[in-house]
């Protein structure tokens, strides 16, 4: 770098400079904790449920789309945590995806129940738009530009997000013990604890997450004709969930049914597929919601 700024953390890691600009939130939004009114299945799953949940009987797991405002080329990074900041809500299965194109146009969530979620959209400031770089009545702070005179850092902008750090999600190894009671409802056997700073307005970037364990679950219609009652089992994923200001734990989502088994004795068996739950999860810092 011949000319310009650098900045820099106490690592010395680079921060900030002519190729490196600041990370904003492009887009904010919350999903309540309510079903959506559509009956039977949504016209189209890649349709807006306007910030509500569907509930999916084939997978017995809650969905929502959210349509973005804008697209982008490159995905944004895609934050949530409880509503309003509530801590112990576990984070759904969420991840930015391709609808009908090459740009990034769409949320999907995926839980295992209909919580509350508040959710930030965080790109690199010149591809977010406008309104998120806006100053209002401020006449004061520090503005950089780049060579193209492109502002790629002002202090006034109230959607700029500090990554306090980032995370390696270990596999979450247990014994089975083939009871259907382990699994059952949507509880995950084993859970982890990370210690974080504390950080007023916690986010969790979780699309970095991957893997899943599957467990069989029973079917317990005994009696002929009765409709079908499954019990435990399921899919699972990854999942964090604040449970205080300094305190993440590591545990899972049921988003699927697992194979469905009569017999009880194979609920605590892992069937085929059985990868770890591994990748990073980053720990997002944002007031302005």
């Amino acid at each position: 770098m011949s000319y310009g700024i650098q900045v820099k953390n106490t690592q010395g890691d680079l921060v900030l400079d002519e190729e490196n600009e600041v990370v904003v939130v492009a887009q904010k939004g919350t999903v309540s904790g309510t079903r959506t009114s559509v009956p039977g299945s949504p016209p189209s799953l890649n349709n807006d449920f306007e910030g509500k949940w569907w509930y999916n009987e084939n997978t017995q797991s809650y969905i929502t789309t959210i349509v973005l405002d804008q697209s982008y080329d490159i995905a944004p990074i895609l934050a949530v945590r409880g509503g309003s900041g509530t801590q112990g809500v576990r984070t759904p299965l969420a991840r930015v995806y391709r609808h009908d194109g090459t740009s990034y146009n769409r949320i999907r969530m995926i839980s295992e129940a209909p919580s509350t979620i508040d959710y930030i959209l965080c790109t690199n400031a010149s591809a977010a738009p406008t309104s998120s770089r806006d100053i209002g009545t401020d006449e004061y702070g520090l503005e950089i530009k780049n060579s193209s005179a492109e502002v790629i850092f002002d202090s006034r902008w109230p959607s700029i997000v500090a990554c306090i750090d980032s995370y390696i999600f270990p596999d979450l190894s247990f014994t089975t013990t083939g009871s259907w009671e382990l699994y059952n409802l949507n509880t995950y056997p084993n859970i982890q604890t990370q210690t974080i700073p504390s950080t007023p307005g916690c986010f969790m970037a979780v699309s970095g997450l991957s893997g899943f364990k599957r467990f069989y679950t029973i079917d317990r219609n005994e009696e002929p004709g009765a409709p079908a009652f499954y019990i435990g089992g399921g899919e699972f994923v990854p999942s964090l969930r604040q449970t205080s200001d300094t305190s993440i734990t590591l545990t899972a989502n049921k988003i699927n049914l697992g194979p469905i088994t009569t017999s009880q004795s194979q609920v605590g068996d892992a069937l085929g597929d059985n990868s770890l739950f591994n990748g990073y999860y980053l720990i997002l810092r944002h007031l302005d919601f």
